[in-house]
């Protein structure tokens, strides 16, 4: 009987585990960071770190970084233009999931068209990093939330609704505030690449429309054990300024960056204004980030 028992609780733990193995994933706003986004926003702000390398705090590093990135600014402006981001992502999703080694990845790359000693490309990558980082991590906003670099991950009671610390619903309003200012504000219209035409021409037309919408958007936090928690990390209706109601439990799991937070602002407020698509929602959000990044 003994013997039986025991086994009924490690064909439980096993359960257990794999249940566990599986959840939280998944693309969408209700898993974790997109691959390609992760790869494509990146890029970006490695393409304005190369075009502003005046402006870093260079004191900072070794002096023969800043030589080689002045030296080849153009180029590997040009090279970073030229990887293709998407079959990059794909290929390394499983090695590369934080900004800090997509960045890294991204350099690697362009390093290695030049004759440089491994021990050079590795202290001009952590330089870059370092500079790059350091620049957004003065900024309180950038909390890559629930890993070992952060403040900490967030934390809530099981209540069925949830008061979050102001600290945290400051991370929710400056992601709401910061997207109101980049989509009301002037772009160029030049479509990043690998961004859909359709998708970039949808965005133009409602952005405006967008940031009003999110002015007018109330935010409200549910734990996992309330009946009208979503499955995903957010949720919303198809109404103009509509709450977004927001599962913490998973949010916790897929926030992982401040972009985070924009990007699933976006993603609800697209189904506001008549979006049904998650998978164009997606796209949207993406995108978004990238407006004001040329």
């Amino acid at each position: 009987m003994r013997k039986n028992f025991f086994q009924l609780c490690v064909l439980f733990l096993l359960l257990c585990l794999q249940t566990k193995s599986f959840s939280g994933g998944g693309e969408g706003h209700g898993g974790g960071v997109d691959p390609i986004f992760l790869f494509r926003f990146n890029a970006h702000k490695l393409n304005r770190f190369l075009k502003n390398i005046e402006k870093q705090s260079w004191e900072k590093v070794q002096p023969e970084s800043y030589d080689f990135i002045k030296t080849n600014q153009l180029s590997l402006q040009k090279q970073l233009q030229n990887l293709p981001l998407e079959t990059l992502a794909k290929e390394n999703r499983a090695s590369v999931r934080t900004p800090e080694e997509a960045v890294e990845f991204l350099m690697g790359q362009l390093l290695s068209s030049y004759s440089l000693t491994p021990h050079q490309k590795g202290s001009i990558t952590q330089d870059v990093c370092f500079l790059m980082l350091f620049e957004e991590r003065k900024d309180p906003k950038f909390i890559f939330l629930g890993s070992p670099k952060s403040h900490g991950p967030l934390s809530f009671d099981e209540s069925s609704s949830l008061t979050p610390s102001p600290e945290q619903l400051s991370l929710f309003e400056q992601a709401k505030e910061q997207l109101i200012k980049t989509l009301s504000a002037e772009t160029s219209g030049e479509k990043p690449e690998g961004v859909e035409e359709d998708t970039w021409n949808w965005l133009l037309i409602h952005r405006i429309q967008m940031a009003e919408d999110l002015s007018k958007t109330q935010f409200e936090f549910l734990s996992p054990w309330n009946k009208r928690a979503p499955e995903t990390c957010a949720s919303t209706v198809m109404e103009h300024g509509a709450t977004i109601v927001f599962n913490l439990e998973i949010c916790k799991r897929s926030l992982i960056t401040f972009d985070e937070f924009q990007k699933v602002l976006v993603h609800e407020t697209t189904h506001h204004l008549g979006v049904e698509d998650e998978n164009v929602a997606d796209e949207i959000a993406r995108s978004a980030l990238l407006l004001n990044l040329n």
